[in-house]
């Protein structure tokens, strides 16, 4: 299973944001936007916060 991990801080504290038709994943320890979120990865992220 793929871990979200921040390249910036190495958090993997991780959380996805809509933003227009983009769905963002951002990291919640330091804010930076990491990447744009296909629907397989937002399902996975889903699962992960489960």
């Amino acid at each position: 299973m793929e871990k979200f991990k921040c390249p910036k801080c190495g958090s993997v504290d991780v959380f996805a944001e809509k933003s227009g038709n983009h769905t963002g994943l951002y990291c919640g320890s330091c804010g930076k936007w990491i990447k744009w979120l296909t629907k397989a990865e937002i399902r996975l992220l889903n699962r992960q916060k489960k």
